[in-house]
């Protein structure tokens, strides 16, 4: 079982960074809906920022809608930046946008169509969550919560909230547990949960 705990320490800055590192490759391919170039992970104002990589055909992506908005309405008031990132190389920005529509998205949206944003947060599939420390650096990757055991099977509620958890301890000064594991083929750089949905390697 996943858990937080244990307050702030000199130990814990050391693991982050010297365990968990900073991924340095460019990310100049990802852009806003307007063609212009963000580093979501770099903005020195954001207590966190969180990229959710997302997808418009998705079935689990889109299911999950609503637990991001919640997550943006809970968290973007306490200094958390939160940053929807499309890494189907295909979709166009007129989609994305219909996407936001249809779903209620009130996040900023990225397109990383060459996977540079995927690749810093070790993100697998959508939907995933990277979150990132204010100088960039990569605390968390995988699955929002547990709602699904594998894709075949979802349970009626979730009952571990990963990424609410992490921003819970981070933003309250604790530590995030040893205990949490990467996933299967993964170095530990950042602990992870691995995530259910669709797989970011199929995007063509």
């Amino acid at each position: 079982m996943t858990t937080i705990s244990r307050p702030l320490t000199g130990f814990f800055a050391a693991i982050v960074l010297g365990i968990y590192g900073c991924d340095t490759n460019s990310l100049s391919g990802v852009q806003d809906l307007d063609g212009r170039h963000v580093d979501p992970t770099t903005n020195s104002a954001a207590r966190l920022t969180v990229a959710l990589f997302v997808d418009s055909d998705c079935p689990v992506s889109n299911r999950y809608a609503p637990e991001v908005q919640k997550l943006h309405r809970r968290y973007a008031p306490r200094g958390v930046d939160f940053w929807l990132v499309y890494p189907d190389p295909g979709i166009s920005v007129q989609t994305i946008r219909q996407h936001m529509t249809d779903y209620g998205y009130v996040i900023p949206a990225l397109r990383d169509p060459e996977h540079a944003l995927v690749r810093r947060a070790g993100a697998l599939v959508t939907p995933e969550a990277g979150i990132f420390l204010a100088d960039g650096t990569l605390v968390y990757h995988g699955r929002i919560d547990n709602r699904y055991a594998d894709i075949t099977r979802r349970r009626a509620r979730a009952t571990q909230h990963d990424v609410a958890q992490v921003l819970d301890a981070l933003l309250e000064g604790k530590t995030l547990d040893a205990s949490w594991n990467p996933a299967p083929g993964r170095s530990l750089k950042a602990i992870s949960q691995p995530g259910v949905g669709c797989y970011i390697g199929d995007f063509k």
